[in-house]
């Protein structure tokens, strides 16, 4: 409860009012420094917003340069806020078996997806894209990877793609 004042003008005391109240236009509502509280309405910041000294959006951009992927393709990843961005252009220097691999390589803590991720590759040699072989790289929320391919088994070729997904792990130490 607010403390009750005595407001003087000119020498005259005037009634007794709260200190919010003796104040034109101001509620009582504020909002404290301490405590859970609900506050409603649009807050603009124009400085941003920290929680325990992060900022709430954050534009810092994490990167690994470089990035296993199996049978010698090397991928980028970068994260902005929750956003991961894979990019890989790597020539293949193995081969591999046509049908479905299970790879000892994982994507990281930090830059993990919340759902499942079927992306699929440009295959080409040389200049010529190679439309009778295909790739798909399967990206899991633990970060374990598989891949379904056809028509890998000559090297070298050139593995290429590029897609960006939602993570919900922890900012990458």
């Amino acid at each position: 409860m607010a403390d009750i004042v005595q407001l003087e003008e000119k020498g005259n005391l005037l009634y007794p009012k709260t200190h919010t109240s003796a104040i034109d236009n101001f509620d009582e509502t504020v909002v404290k420094k301490t405590g859970n509280e609900t506050i409603s309405g649009v807050k603009n910041f124009k400085d941003g917003i920290q929680i325990n000294g992060e900022n709430l959006i954050n534009d810092k951009i994490y990167s690994l340069a470089s990035i296993p992927l199996g049978f010698g393709v090397i991928g980028g990843l970068n994260r902005v806020g929750n956003l991961v961005t894979l990019s890989v252009h790597a020539n293949q220097n193995n081969t591999r078996s046509n049908g479905q691999s299970n790879l000892a390589e994982k994507i990281p803590l930090g830059y993990r997806p919340t759902q499942m991720q079927c992306i699929p590759a440009m295959i080409s040699i040389g200049k010529t894209i190679e439309t009778g072989r295909f790739l798909t790289q399967i990206i899991r929320p633990d970060g374990s990877m598989q891949t379904y391919n056809k028509g890998m088994d000559v090297a070298p070729l050139s593995i290429s793609f590029s897609t960006t997904w939602i993570t919900n792990d922890p900012i990458p130490v």
